[in-house]
C-alpha cells in the first residue's frame, strides 16, 4: 500500500502511460482550460525529463514574461508549478523536499487558487506525509481534500482520496472509518471496473475479519470469487485464496488453510519480482503446518521464507518467518534452536514496533466531521451517485487514464498492504512466545527494563523428578519413541504445575525441576508442590500399567521435595532462561536421589512446614513425635529416619501420600 500512496502523489510520473513527447507535455501544461489535476502531472513529467526546466520558466510559459508576480493569476500558476515540483521530489523519494514544496504550494494556492487547486494540494501533501509515516497529519489533509472534492462533486478525486484515507485509518486500527472509505469507493466502481471492485471487496473482507465478523468476511470473499469467475474480475496473486486460508487457520482448519495458501503460492511465485510476497506466503504455510503439529514441514517452509527475506533485506518478512520457525523448533523439543530464533525475532520486532508506534493519527484529524461517510446508506448517497455518474460521463477520457493508473498502483501496493496487516499481530505473537519461556512477572520486567533483576526468596519449595532405568529403556526403544514418551510425560507435568500454581524451571535430560512460591511468594507453596508431586506419581503409575498390559517398556519415577531459600533470576546473554540457585536446590535433588520408586520423598523442612500449617488450620492437638507416622486432613507422612544423602550426610526424610480418609 505504501507504493499506492507514492504513485497517487506523483501523478503522471507513476501512471501507466509512457514518457510523452515534450511538445505534448508543454501543450497540456500551457492549456489553462484544462483542470489543474491534468496540468500538474504533465508539468511534473516535463520537469523530471528536462533538467533545464524550472518552476519559474513553467510559470512564464503560461502567464508571459511581463506579468506582475504579485497578481493572483501569476501566484496561482506558481502554486501549481511548485506542486508539480513536489511530485518530482516524491517520485525520486526525496520526501522531505517534496513535503516542503507541497506546503509552500498549499500556502500560495489557498490565497490565489481555486477550490479544486486547493483540494489537489491537500491530496498531494497528505499522500507524501503518509509515505514518511505520519498518518495523523496525512489524514488531516486527506479529509480537507475530500471536503473540496465533495463540494465540487468530483467523483474521481473522491475515489483516490478515499483509498488514501482508508489506508491511514486502517494503519491505526480505526477499522469502522476505514470500512466507510472503502464502501464509498465500492459504490463508485461497482459494475464499472471489476479489477478495482475485486481489490475493494478483499480489503472490506479483511476489515470485517479484523473487526471479528467472520461471517461478513467470508461473504465478501465469496462475492469477490464470483466477480473473478463470472464477471472477468482480476485476482492475479490469489488474494482471495490466502485470505480464505487465514480464516480457516483461525478456525483450526489447518489442512484446508494449507491448500488455500498453496494456490496463492503458485500465483505469487510466478511474479519473480515479488520477493516479499514469496517470503510471506511461505511463512503462512509454515504457521499452518505448525498449527497442524507437523513441525518438520513447518521448519522447512519457514526456513525457505526466511532465506528469501534475508537475501532481499525484507525485515517484516523476516519477522513473519522467524516466529513459526521458533514455534516449530519448540514443538520438536529443540528448545535451544527455538530460543535462538525467538531472540532474533524479538530483537527485530523491537525496532519494527518502535517504527509502527510512531504512526498514530492526530486528535485533530479524528475530530473532523466524518458523518459524510454514512452517505452510502442515505437518500443523499443516491443523489450523489447520480451526480457522480453525470460527471464521469463528461470526463470519460480523463477518468479512464487515471483509473488505469489506479489499477496499476493498487496491484503494486498489494504487497505493502499485507505487510502492514501482519505487523499489527507481531507484538501479540512476541508476548505469547515470551510467556512460554519466562514467568509472567519476569517477562513483564524484561520487556519494560530490558533486563530482570535477580531476587532472594526466603521460602520456596523445590521439586525434582527422575525416571528409573531411563538409560536401559533407551536401548530397548527407538529414539523417536523415547522422545515421544518423554514429551508425553513432561507435557502432563507442565499441565499439573500450571494447575497448582507452580513454576516449571527446566528439564535436564530425563529430570524435571519445578518450584512453588515464586516468582511471587505465597504461604501454600509446600502443600501445592506435594499435591503436584502426587499427581505426577499417579500419572506415571497409570502409564506403567498400560505399558505392562501391552508388553512394552515403561517408566518408573522418583520424586524429591525440599523447602528453603533460593536466589532466582535470568542469566546469560544468549539462550537466556529463568533459573534458581542455592543449597535448597541441591538438597531437593538429594531428596529425589535418596528416595524410592513410586514414592514422594520430602525433607524435614518441608514436613514441618506442611504439618504445622495443616494442623493449625484444623485446630489439632499436639503433634506426634516426628519419628511416628502422622496423618493430617490432606496427607499421611511416614518417617524414614535418618537417611544418608550424597554430600549432605544423614538427613531426616519422610514419604508422603494422600490421607486414607481424605474426601
Amino acid at each position: 500500500m505504501r507504493h499506492l500512496l507514492l504513485l497517487l502523489c506523483i501523478g503522471v510520473l507513476g501512471t501507466a502511460n509512457a514518457q510523452l513527447p515534450l511538445d505534448s507535455l508543454r501543450s497540456v501544461w500551457a492549456d489553462t482550460t484544462r483542470s489543474s489535476r491534468q496540468r500538474i502531472p504533465h508539468l511534473a513529467q516535463w520537469l523530471d525529463t528536462d533538467s533545464t526546466m524550472t518552476v519559474q520558466k513553467a510559470v512564464r510559459q503560461v502567464v508571459g514574461a511581463r506579468m506582475d508576480t504579485s497578481q493572483r493569476a501569476y501566484q496561482r500558476q506558481w502554486g501549481l508549478a511548485t506542486l508539480a515540483r513536489s511530485s518530482v521530489f516524491a517520485h525520486n523519494r526525496h520526501f522531505s523536499q517534496a513535503i516542503a514544496a507541497s506546503k509552500e504550494a498549499l500556502r500560495v494556492l489557498e490565497r490565489a487558487g481555486t477550490t479544486l487547486d486547493i483540494a489537489v494540494a491537500h491530496s498531494y501533501l497528505g499522500n507524501q506525509l503518509a509515505n514518511v509515516g505520519a498518518p495523523g497529519e496525512a489524514a488531516k489533509h486527506q479529509l480537507l481534500a475530500l471536503q473540496g472534492y465533495e463540494q465540487l462533486q468530483d467523483t474521481l478525486g473522491q475515489l483516490y482520496v478515499n483509498y488514501a484515507l482508508g489506508f491511514s485509518y486502517s494503519t491505526q486500527n480505526i477499522n469502522d472509518r476505514a470500512l466507510a472509505c472503502y464502501m464509498r469507493n465500492y459504490t463508485l466502481v461497482r459494475h464499472r471496473r471489476t479489477a478495482n471492485e475485486v481489490d475493494l471487496m478483499t480489503r472490506i473482507a479483511d476489515l470485517h475479519k479484523d473487526m471479528g465478523d467472520l461471517t461478513k468476511a467470508l461473504a465478501w470473499l465469496d462475492s469477490a470469487t464470483y466477480v473473478v469467475t463470472k464477471e472477468g474480475g482480476e485476482d492475479p496473486e490469489h488474494m482471495i485464496n490466502w485470505m480464505r486460508g487465514d480464516l480457516m487457520m483461525d478456525n483450526g482448519e489447518f489442512a484446508g488453510a494449507i491448500g488455500q495458501f498453496r494456490l496463492s503460492l503458485s500465483a505469487i511465485d510466478s511474479n519473480t519480482y515479488n520477493k516479499a510476497g514469496q517470503s510471506w506466503i511461505r511463512s503462512r504455510i509454515a504457521l499452518a503446518y505448525a498449527g497442524a503439529k507437523e513441525f518438520r514441514a513447518a521448519v522447512q517452509w519457514a526456513k525457505a521464507g526466511l532465506a528469501i527475506a534475508e537475501q532481499h533485506h525484507l525485515r517484516k518478512e523476516e519477522l513473519d518467518n522467524l516466529y513459526p520457525l521458533a514455534q516449530a523448533y519448540e514443538g520438536l523439543g529443540n528448545t535451544s534452536e527455538g530460543l535462538r530464533y525467538y531472540k532474533r525475532y524479538h530483537a527485530l520486532l523491537d525496532s519494527t514496533i518502535n517504527t509502527e508506534s510512531a504512526r498514530t493519527l492526530s486528535d485533530a484529524a479524528l475530530t473532523l466531521d466524518f458523518q459524510r461517510q454514512q452517505l452510502a446508506d442515505s437518500l443523499v448517497a443516491v443523489e450523489r451517485q447520480r451526480d457522480a455518474e453525470i460527471i464521469i460521463a463528461k470526463e470519460r477520457n480523463r477518468r479512464n487514464i487515471m483509473l488505469v493508473a489506479g489499477l496499476f498502483a493498487i496491484v503494486m501496493g498489494t504487497i505493502s498492504y499485507r505487510q502492514r496487516r501482519r505487523t499489527q499481530k507481531a507484538l501479540k505473537r512476541s508476548d505469547e512466545l515470551l510467556l512460554n519461556i519466562l514467568p509472567e512477572e519476569v517477562a513483564e520486567e524484561l520487556k519494560a527494563k530490558g533486563e530482570a533483576e535477580a531476587v532472594h526468596l526466603d521460602s520456596v519449595t523445590v521439586l525434582f523428578t527422575d525416571f528409573k532405568g531411563f538409560t536401559a529403556m533407551s536401548e530397548q526403544v527407538t529414539a523417536r519413541q523415547l522422545v515421544h514418551d518423554l514429551h508425553e510425560c513432561f507435557s502432563a507435568f507442565d499441565s499439573i504445575c500450571e494447575k497448582h500454581g507452580i513454576e516449571k524451571i527446566k528439564t535436564i535430560g530425563d529430570a524435571y525441576m519445578a518450584a512453588g512460591g515464586l516468582p511471587t511468594p505465597n504461604t501454600t507453596h509446600a502443600t501445592d508442590v506435594i499435591h503436584a508431586a502426587l499427581e505426577m506419581r499417579d500419572f506415571i503409575a497409570e502409564g506403567k500399567a498400560r505399558k505392562i498390559a501391552a508388553g512394552l517398556p515403561y517408566f518408573e519415577i522418583r520424586i524429591g521435595i525440599h523447602t528453603g531459600p533460593v536466589v532466582a533470576g535470568i542469566v546469560g546473554v544468549k539462550k537466556f532462561q529463568y533459573d534458581i540457585w542455592g543449597d535448597t536446590v541441591n538438597t531437593a535433588s538429594r531428596m529425589e536421589s535418596s528416595g524410592e520408586v513410586g514414592h514422594v520423598n520430602i525433607s524435614e523442612a518441608t514436613y514441618r512446614l506442611v504439618v504445622g500449617a495443616q494442623l493449625s488450620v484444623v485446630g489439632a492437638g499436639p503433634r506426634k513425635p516426628h519419628n511416628q507416622q502422622l496423618t493430617t486432613p490432606a496427607f499421611t507422612f511416614t518417617p524414614r529416619g535418618k537417611v544418608q544423602a550424597k554430600g549432605k550426610g544423614e538427613m531426616e526424610m519422610y514419604f508422603v501420600s494422600r490421607s486414607l480418609d481424605k474426601g
